[in-house]
């Protein structure tokens, strides 16, 4: 979408037009180029005053423009100005740009949260398994079964408070 900008240099810098003169680059409100250094469609309105039709991408709610006089001058000057695109846009743009960012926004917080989920069910899993089925010290260690009192899911090793293997006065287990 092309939207009319102007940037007043003032009168002393008058004629600064062509592959010399007014520029203008476009940044997102981070600070990331959308649009480098452009020439294109710049013109002198009054003396000292540019403007140019930009075709600022609707991937941001605000921009902002960065004017220079470019090296038509002993200095460059510059002049900078921000972009409010949802002014510009239409409702049908803003309606789809809204939505774009929702959905993207809400595909991520699904995946985060798939994610989490998936993670929390294999740690009930775990849970339920040292929890629910049989247990069983012999040869000092203690081995923890499934629901089904069959299929084992953690061995350890116990100790007494001196560090030699025990199934009496157990102080520490170690899984094996």
């Amino acid at each position: 979408m092309f939207n009319l900008l102007t940037v007043d240099f003032g009168s002393s810098k008058s004629n600064a037009t062509g592959s010399n003169g007014v520029g203008y680059t476009v940044y997102d409100v981070s600070g990331s180029m959308l649009l480098s250094r452009s020439i294109d469609g710049v013109n002198q309105t009054a003396p000292g005053i540019y403007s140019a039709n930009v075709d600022i991408p609707p991937v941001t709610p605000t921009a902002q423009i960065v004017w220079d006089t470019g090296t038509a001058f002993f200095k460059t000057y510059y002049a900078t100005d921000a972009v409010d695109l949802t002014s510009y846009m239409s409702l049908s743009e803003s309606i789809a740009g809204i939505g774009s960012y929702v959905s993207t926004a809400i595909a991520t917080d699904l995946n985060n949260l798939t994610s989490m989920v998936a993670q929390v069910m294999i740690d009930v899993s775990a849970i339920k398994d040292h929890t629910t089925g049989r247990w069983l010290m012999k040869d000092n260690q203690m081995i923890f079964y499934k629901e089904d009192n069959t299929t084992e899911v953690a061995r350890f090793n116990l100790f007494d408070d001196a560090g030699k293997p025990s199934l009496e006065n157990v102080f520490d287990r170690r899984r094996v």
